[in-house]
């Protein structure tokens, strides 16, 4: 029998205890996993029972719960969210309480979180632009109706498996039609609490991180900081201490993005300085400028926004061409893995990789894999990745490499991003020969 919320006080020691474990009924709601915290309580995701639907439970913490104003926070949220309606912004289903634990039912996003998305060398250009200009159409539909989101970091943007560009955990939002001075200068880290900076320190602003009065452009500088970390893979401020951080954000000027990544349109790199101004006054002054921007660069048809420009202006190209495919973000090749020795064990491993790797990677509903057929073409083949991604319409192309000696068998891999030609990963395996060995290799290379 699944474990229920029953009796006095039951719902206050599971939300004290985190028991929410798969089964777990909290009202119409059968928990299946945990998700993670959010700035203002735990996320899961839950079965909706009456309707027959996955959703997102947002769980106030117990302690929380028992903090009036914390309490008071949490239903501000339930109120922010219900206010905008956005398809770039998380949807609020209800705010409910069973035996005394608080949640909100949210839509569930399936996908992953833009903080696991961004690579170490930064994102292709054109997915730079996409999820800016969501993120900045998501900030113009709140900002219209007052509401400062005032914890912008990547780790609260979601991409779904559809590429879709979704805001979560507005548990910081601010009305900025209802501000008084105490409540602006009232701050948090990761979850809030009375006399501490609201927010995440990376991603704050200079009036944030200075307890100041603040109002919408504080978002902007956030995105700024968004932009510049999704261009270079870094973030632009970093200390070793909270002191330090914030010396760096209220002083440092860093580095225009284009010194760290050549391949960047001036024009980006004029955006993200704009967004990142110290003072407010100096910065884009809205959301929906910050939009426009973005619609301005990417109407300039430079190279690497072309594909981006004619999905805007609806031409579709031919479902089969490479340009269909550079129209997904996350369209890979798997090339087939070159055998390095002559030995039979080792032909069977890269005779049966590709295929196996090709496979494993085509469970992944956020990933767009080149069929095997047209990757074979390569096969026996050199040839730069860049030319091959253009090619076979993949902005990433995985390649590899197997050799056997003294009873094993080395499997070489690295990932390469065909727009740039950068490594963005790389790894070896060892495996000893047979069987069980090849499909454990195997098995590897596609989790």
């Amino acid at each position: 029998m699944s474990p229920t919320v029953s009796g006095k006080g039951a719902g206050l020691i599971i939300a004290l205890l985190m028991a929410f474990v798969t089964g777990t009924m909290l009202g119409l709601y059968e928990i299946r996993s945990s998700l993670g915290a959010g700035g203002m309580g735990e996320v899961y995701r839950a079965s909706d029972t009456k309707l027959g639907r996955d959703v997102a439970l947002k769980v106030l913490p117990a302690e929380m719960a028992r903090d009036a104003e914390r309490l008071l926070r949490f239903r501000r949220e339930a109120k922010t969210l219900a206010q905008l309606d956005h398809p770039n912004i998380v949807t609020i289903y209800s705010v409910e309480e069973c035996e005394g634990v608080h949640f909100l039912t949210m839509q569930l996003i399936e996908g992953l979180p833009l903080d696991q998305v961004i690579s170490q060398s930064g994102l292709p250009v054109d997915q730079i632009v996409e999820i800016a200009q969501a993120l900045a159409e998501a900030l113009a539909a709140a900002h219209e109706k007052g509401i400062v989101h005032r914890d912008m970091k990547p780790a609260n943007v979601m991409i779904s498996d559809r590429g879709r560009v979704k805001v979560l955990d507005f548990g910081l939002a601010k009305d900025i039609r209802e501000a008084n001075h105490g409540d602006a200068t009232r701050t948090s880290d990761a979850r809030t609490q009375v006399g501490a900076i609201m927010g995440t320190p990376p991603y704050m602003s200079p009036e944030q991180v200075s307890g100041r009065l603040l109002d919408h452009r504080t978002d902007i500088f956030s995105l700024g900081v968004m932009l510049h970390e999704m261009a270079t893979g870094k973030r632009p401020f970093t200390g070793l201490s909270s002191a330090e951080l914030i010396s760096a954000i209220l002083r440092d000027t860093p580095p225009s993005v284009t010194e760290l990544r050549a391949d960047l349109p001036s024009e980006l790199a004029r955006i993200i300085r704009r967004c990142m101004e110290k003072d407010p006054r100096d910065r884009l002054q809205t959301a929906r400028d910050v939009s426009n921007e973005f619609r301005d660069l990417v109407k300039q048809g430079s190279s690497p926004l072309s594909h981006v420009a004619a999905s805007n202006s609806g031409v579709a190209p031919a479902p089969d061409s490479s340009a269909a495919h550079a129209d997904e973000n996350f369209w890979i090749a798997v090339l087939p893995f070159r055998c390095l020795s002559g030995e039979a064990e080792a032909e069977r491993v890269t005779d049966g990789l590709t295929e196996d790797v090709t496979s494993g990677l085509s469970r992944f509903p956020y990933l767009r894999v080149v069929s095997h057929n047209s990757a074979m073409a390569y096969k026996g083949r050199s040839a730069d990745m860049r030319a091959v991604g253009r090619v076979l319409g993949a902005r990433y192309v995985l390649e590899g490499s197997a050799r056997q000696g003294a009873g094993a068998i080395r499997v070489s891999a690295q990932l390469v991003d065909a727009s740039t030609g950068a490594q963005l990963w790389v790894e070896t395996y060892n495996r000893e020969s047979g069987d069980a060995s090849l499909f454990q290799i195997q098995d590897d290379r596609s989790s």
